[in-house]
């Protein structure tokens, strides 16, 4: 089932205990989808794109703070706390690039 389909899902959508577990490690410190490795590669796209130029870090971020208030309003309005956590996270990481400090 498609992220789509689950919220056109006009019932609940059950999800196995094996899916939970794989989740919760995917999530987790160290993980692929924890905070700090989704906003590290949010971070380094940016960078990438913007040739380390940080004369571009408020369009960047503006483009950021677009996306995560686009998922919110799609998510009804708020995020869950790890992608708040990762949003913050991101911030905090372009700020300290801007700023010419380390990550």
């Amino acid at each position: 089932m498609t992220f789509k389909e689950a919220l056109e899902s006009p019932g609940d959508v059950e999800v196995d205990e094996q899916a939970v577990s794989e989740a919760k490690q995917l999530i987790s410190e160290g993980g692929k989808f924890s905070p700090e490795a989704v906003s590290d590669r949010i971070v380094n796209f940016a960078k990438s794109i913007s040739g380390g130029d940080t004369e571009k870090y408020g369009l960047l971020k503006d483009a950021i703070e677009k996306g995560f208030n686009e998922a919110r309003e799609i998510l009804g309005g708020s995020l869950p706390e790890i992608s708040e956590t990762t949003y913050d996270l991101v911030m905090d990481k372009l700020d300290n690039w801007a700023n010419n400090e380390e990550n």
